[in-house]
């Protein structure tokens, strides 16, 4: 699946939990944008440009769980233990769960990342299963948020007609994240 098909699945994704949000008394429902840096641990790996979006609700257990949907990308064309530079590129999607802490921190939010991946390194490309953990906070003006995030995901060894194309390594990404809330 290429990634605009992936970025439409996320964008619809986010939509339908959206509606179902609204039928619910109480719901709080996103769609956000991120931009920042992303450091991959990948032996020979350079900090790059990372890009996203996400969107889900704030509606279980009365406000302090969230669940959603998330996609996130970046891209680089450096040298990774070559005397050639390759095509570098993540594009990580998948489902997050955030606790919130409305009542005692509000705007903090921290949880579980869990999804699927698509790695290109040259002319190699892989999809291994990632997971990890994401935290944040919101600085709310209206229906409008915005604020620093971080996610730390760990990306699983991954092999393609038994030639390894990849390492296990973890993914380091620190964005500043604009929310608008409905």
């Amino acid at each position: 699946m290429n990634s605009m098909k992936q970025f439409f699945l996320v964008a619809l994704a986010s939509a339908f939990l959206g509606q179902s949000a609204r039928a619910a008394e109480g719901g709080q429902n996103w769609v956000g944008l991120n931009f920042g840096f992303a450091k991959p641990t990948l032996t020979g790996a350079d900090p790059r440009l990372s890009f996203g979006i996400d969107g889900g609700t704030n509606m279980l257990l009365d406000g302090y769980l969230g669940v959603g949907a998330f996609i996130n990308m970046n891209r680089r064309h450096e040298r990774l233990n070559t005397t050639t530079q390759v095509d570098f590129n993540q594009l990580f999607y998948g489902v997050l769960a955030n606790f919130n802490g409305k009542d005692f921190l509000p705007g903090l939010y921290a949880g579980l990342r869990l999804g699927m991946s698509r790695i290109k390194i040259g002319s190699n490309t892989v999809s291994p299963l990632i997971w990890g953990l994401g935290a944040g906070y919101d600085y709310s003006f209206g229906q409008f948020s915005v604020g620093p995030a971080v996610d730390f995901l760990f990306i699983g060894e991954k092999s393609k007609n038994k030639v390894k194309v990849n390492e296990s390594y973890n993914n380091f990404n620190a964005a500043i994240v604009g929310k608008f809330w409905f």
